[in-house]
């Protein structure tokens, strides 16, 4: 509990309806940052990417964390591709140890379910704003029921707030992960043909 993977992801100008169309911008960055244990995810449209622009939103998503998983702020740890939109001084700031990695499984899939929600929102017509789109579709997210761990995010984050629970949760977790298999080759015996 507390491995953050962040990223960003785009919403094109043509995804979004006309009246919605902010400025001449092609592209609507997005903040994604999703807790890797529960799943709990955290969203945020940033107007431009960049590190000036981004960065109030990651130090908002550290703090909605913290408070959401009962942790300090220096106990979570950062995981984000080599981007310069984030600033890893902001994080250092913070105290939160930062990696960087080439890509970040779990925050891919929370992408994809996130623009998934905001298409199905769009074509039932009922967004004001890209801002709007997002928080509903978040919303519906953070509910939705994950067979991993026989809960939604939120009630995850809920539950598994002490640290005894946190342990529970995990060994769950583990449990359900994918085993590597095993190797099903017999040992070599002198005669064989081998590849070199």
């Amino acid at each position: 509990k507390g491995e953050l993977e962040m990223d960003l992801f785009f919403i094109r100008k043509d995804d979004v309806p006309k009246f919605m169309e902010i400025g001449v911008k092609e592209l609507y960055p997005v903040l994604v940052v999703v807790d890797r244990l529960t799943s709990l995810c955290f969203v945020r449209y940033t107007g431009r990417k960049t590190q000036a622009k981004v960065s109030p939103k990651v130090e908002e998503a550290l703090s909605f964390f913290a408070k959401k998983l009962n942790m300090p702020k220096q106990n979570l740890i950062m995981y984000a591709d080599a981007g310069k939109e984030f600033s890893p001084q902001l994080l250092k700031d913070n105290k939160v140890e930062f990696h960087i990695v080439t890509a970040g499984s779990k925050v891919e899939k929370k992408n994809s379910d996130i623009q998934r929600q905001f298409h199905r929102l769009k074509n039932a017509q009922r967004l004001t704003s890209v801002s709007d789109g997002l928080t509903q579709a978040t919303k519906i997210v953070n509910n939705s029921y994950n067979r991993v761990i026989k809960m939604s995010a939120n009630e995850a984050a809920e539950k598994y707030s002490d640290k005894g629970e946190t342990k529970k949760l995990m060994e769950e977790y583990n449990k359900h992960r994918e085993k590597a298999d095993t190797d099903r080759r017999s040992p070599l015996k002198k005669g064989d043909h081998v590849r070199i």
